[in-house]
Formats: structure tokens, sequence, C-alpha cells
């Protein structure tokens, strides 16, 4: 058995429109609307998102829960916010009985701490479906059959470093961790042994990986996540199922076995 990292995180690099919702006539639902396009008229640092995840949650309280999956290398916290209705039990101590028929959804953002426009955006949809929890019928079916686990950022330290700007400059500030390290290429290959040899000792998979990745990994291996999305910033990317293969050459075409009906 083994485990695609990318696979099972699902990443989907999504481009989206700058109407991100749909036009409305109640005057209550574009208050709601304005109040979620006011929140992205500035980037927020780490303690303004620690900040408006933990209001959120006291506000809405039987539908959301703040918490960490573990810290970026320089000690932040890799926030989270868990959305459905009803809440039910503390995620992090039990298991929730009541949620078990609820297929888990998750997104992840800033993985790459200079690519900003997905954090902002999963702040906004956090907001977004407080907002409407109980007042738009789509936002009320979604949290009452989807289990919504939202990450802003994978990349605190990363998104921190990096300067308005400057994304393409030659040292690629804020791309990088705290160790200037990408995220990105940081897990697992698929084709890698569960147990490798270094030295004459063996070692796992999480040998000698980033604090961050090293969370993120254990945090699927807990979670049963049917489906996910990464989401990223700049280039156009279409993203094939097969990235590699077990002889793989960079920047090489590696075709699944249904490349047929992808394309």
């Amino acid at each position: 058995m083994y485990i695609n990292w990318h696979c099972l995180s699902f990443v989907i690099i999504l481009s989206f429109s700058s109407n991100i919702v749909c036009q409305r006539s109640s005057p209550l639902k574009i208050e709601k609307d304005t109040a979620v396009y006011e929140l992205l008229t500035e980037y927020h640092h780490y303690s303004e998102l620690d900040r408006l995840l933990q209001k959120w949650q006291s506000d809405y309280s039987k539908i959301a829960k703040a918490f960490n999956v573990g810290k970026s290398i320089t000690g932040r916290n890799l926030l989270v916010m868990r959305l459905t209705s009803p809440l039910g039990t503390d995620i992090e101590n039990e298991q929730d009985e009541n949620q078990l028929l609820k297929p888990k959804f998750k997104y992840v953002a800033n993985m790459h701490g200079d690519e900003t426009i997905g954090r902002e955006m999963m702040i906004a949809l956090i907001y977004y479906l407080l907002l409407n929890s109980k007042s738009d019928a789509r936002v009320n079916r979604l949290l009452s059959t989807t289990d919504i686990y939202i990450m802003p950022s994978m990349n605190p330290d990363g998104f921190e470093n990096a300067v308005a700007g400057l994304c393409e400059s030659p040292n690629m500030n804020g791309r990088g961790n705290g160790m200037k390290v990408d995220l990105n290429r940081d897990f697992p290959s698929q084709f890698a042994p569960l147990q490798k040899l270094i030295n004459g000792t063996s070692v796992d998979l999480f040998y000698e990986r980033q604090p961050e990745t090293i969370a993120l990994m254990k945090w699927i291996l807990k979670e049963n996540f049917v489906l996910s999305a990464n989401l990223h910033g700049g280039s156009l990317v279409a993203s094939y199922p097969f990235d590699e293969t077990i002889h793989h050459v960079d920047h090489t075409y590696s075709a699944s076995p249904d490349d047929s009906l992808f394309r």
C-alpha cells in the first residue's frame, strides 16, 4: 500500500472570478455580501487571522470550531476552522459519533507564502458561510450535510516574510517557509517506500521533513477526508492525476491508464 499525498489531498488548482457571490435582491443578503467584500480590502496577517477565527468561533459556537493541527518552524499555529451544523463533539479530543456519515471536505491555502489570494479567499469563505448559515438555504444545506475544514494558511511564516509587489523577487521572498523550504515539494512521493534506509538506519516518511509538512501529513492520516482543494496563485495550471511515475523524469508527461478520459 502506498500513499499518494497529492492525490490524497486532491490538489486542485482553482481559478476564481471576481463575482464570488450570486447577485441578490434581499437587502439583508446584499448587506452580508458587502460585509464579505469589505473583509477583502486588506491582507490579514497572522495575529489578525487568529483574532478573527477566535471571534467567529465565539459568535457562531454551534457551527464553528477553531483549532490548530501543529506549528510552523517559528512556532506559529497552523490554524483551521471547522464548520458544520450541528457542530457536535470537540474534534480534537474524541470521535464525533454524530458526524460519521457526513463527508469531510478540506480546503488548504497559502502553501506558498507569497501566493496570497487563496489565503484571503478562504478567510472570506469562512465569513460568508457563517453570515449566511441561517438565512441562505444552499449554505444551510452545505453545513448540514458536509463537515468542512478550512486552513487559510499552511505557511504563515512565508506569508509574514513576503513583500507585496515582490512575488517574483530573485530570492522568492516568502515562497518557502521560515527555513526557505518549498512546502509544496516537501511531501513524499507516492512511489517512496514507507520505510527507507539512510546510512544503514531505517527511517520513516516523516524523516527530515518540515514541521508544517509533518503536521499536514498527520492530519490527513487522522481524518477521513473524501475530497480536498489546495489553492495556489499565479500561472494557470492543468494538473493531471499522475504527475510522476516510478521511473519519473522531470518535465516529462506521465499519462494515467485513463488518460484519454481526462483529456
